[in-house]
């Protein structure tokens, strides 16, 4: 069987970068996903809105149980904010990750909208 390219991830990249108002929705009921690579994708394209809202939902997917998901997240948090709180985001245990979600909740705490 030939696997399809990924058009729909590839159709919600695009819709971010014309109109991120329309594509949020969608984005937030991937991040509820079974799927980890639905909630990766969602993570890259938050990234692209920006916002308090996507900040919010990038620092959620931080603390998300697949270690993917949380390494995609981080680098949308580096670049809104341009601080990288370090941390080892693919092998790291939830303890080791904690300080460093715990600073990008602070920072997004401080946001406006």
């Amino acid at each position: 069987m030939r696997e399809l390219p990924p058009v729909l991830e590839v159709a919600v990249l695009e819709l971010v970068r014309v109109d991120s108002s329309k594509a949020m929705p969608w984005l937030l009921s991937r991040l509820e996903d079974r799927k980890a690579l639905a909630r990766q994708r969602a993570a890259l394209a938050l990234a692209g809105i920006g916002g308090k809202q996507a900040a919010l939902h990038l620092v959620k997917l931080c603390k998300d149980d697949d270690p993917w998901t949380h390494f995609a997240a981080q680098p949308g948090l580096r670049r809104r904010s341009g601080k990288d709180f370090a941390c080892d985001w693919l092998f790291g245990t939830t303890t080791s990750r904690k300080a460093a979600v715990s600073k990008w909740s602070a920072w997004v705490g401080q946001l406006k909208h």
